[in-house]
């Protein structure tokens, strides 16, 4: 009894369900796209769900667009067409269109990172045109647009043909003076009602100021030791045969100097081992056949990595993180360079080391 006593003042303490948000009352959207049309406005556009059953699948039921100066105004001005309960806790894509992404993004990202419930895994794309566009397409065969375009980028960062992001590994190369970010974009197929992943989006000063082909973003990958599930080639191999690879084990060292005059310069030697997937004229039992193979997969592959790393500098797009190893050895010599400038004209060499590991079951 006398424990009980204790117990009771106790009780008055606790803090109870006060903060409890009702799933039943809220208005989730799964997919989020945002559009600066033009100074000081932007516009934010909304897919809200309808729930499936055992018979039918779950469906976009609706799709709304704010207008308002900063992206908190715009969905509110969403929320007041649903009748109140926006959530965006269960985001799972938020696409940005691609002049909008031209700007700073930054002030479109700011309140999600504000918002403790923002959901930090979602995916972050650009898209070729405005991003409310991608709300409208008819998309064959698929009732739910943040499923499919989820889906569809997932798919991509296996195959190592899209870098893996979401809203919480973006933030920090926007704000890195050391290193770069870069996002996927994805493109609308009128013909084939369907989207389809282009390539990535490079950025500097959180701008986007380039991009790369979905083949560059794999190179860009192997350079960065970032090589995910799958990854595959198809290169020439010949003057008129081609060759399908797949890359099953890549090990990159980057070494960085910085002379007196700071002129930087960035050596990065590749170590490939590959696995044959295709190639018709055959003759891999022969061991002059690999060898003139290795050196011809090594010298597309210089080329492919050559041709990357040139559009990254000409986006001023330093991906890899090169100013980020300066500043880890030697942060004062840095901060005498201005980076903007050294980086686009230091010197990268590539040098790349095949080894054909197998050819398949063919005997």
């Amino acid at each position: 009894m006398k424990g009980l006593l204790l117990m009771l003042p106790l009780l008055l303490l606790t803090a109870g369900c006060w903060d409890e948000r009702q799933l039943k009352d809220a208005h989730l959207t799964f997919a989020t796209g945002v559009d600066v049309p033009k100074e000081g406005k932007v516009d934010v556009t909304m897919a809200f769900p309808e729930a499936g059953t055992e018979m039918t699948p779950a469906t976009t039921k609706q799709v709304l667009t704010g207008s308002g100066h900063t992206f908190r105004q715009s969905a509110a001005s969403v929320d007041k067409k649903i009748g109140g309960g926006l959530d965006m806790s269960k985001l799972r894509v938020l696409m940005i269109g691609s002049e909008t992404a031209k700007q700073d993004i930054y002030p479109l990202l700011d309140a999600l990172y504000r918002n403790p419930s923002s959901p930090l895994n979602a995916k972050v794309v650009v898209t070729e045109g405005e991003a409310s566009s991608y709300f409208q397409h008819e998309i064959k065969g698929e009732e739910l647009f943040s499923r499919y375009y989820r889906q569809l980028i997932e798919s991509g960062e296996d195959r190592s043909i899209i870098p893996l992001t979401n809203l919480q590994l973006v933030c920090s190369p926007l704000f890195d003076k050391g290193t770069d970010a870069m996002l996927p974009i994805i493109a609308y197929e009128e013909n084939d009602q369907s989207a389809k992943i282009k390539g990535t989006a490079l950025f500097h000063d959180r701008k986007m100021t380039g991009e790369i082909s979905a083949n560059e973003t794999s190179a860009l990958l192997m350079m960065m030791n970032k090589k995910q599930k799958e990854l595959s080639f198809t290169l020439p191999a010949g003057e008129q045969d081609h060759m399908t690879v797949e890359v099953k084990k890549v090990k990159t060292k980057l070494k960085v100097d910085v002379a007196a005059d700071q002129k930087v310069k960035t050596d990065i030697d590749m170590n490939v081992q590959i696995s044959v997937l295709e190639y018709p004229p055959d003759n891999l039992d022969q061991e002059e056949k690999i060898k003139t193979l290795n050196e011809t997969t090594e010298k597309e592959l210089e080329r492919l990595m050559g041709r990357t790393v040139r559009k990254l500098q000409e986006a001023n797009c330093d991906a890899m993180g090169i100013g980020r190893r300066i500043i880890a050895k030697d942060p004062d010599q840095f901060e005498k360079m201005d980076w903007s400038n050294a980086y686009p004209e230091s010197d990268i060499n590539v040098k790349v080391n095949v080894e054909i590991i197998g050819n398949g079951i063919i005997l």
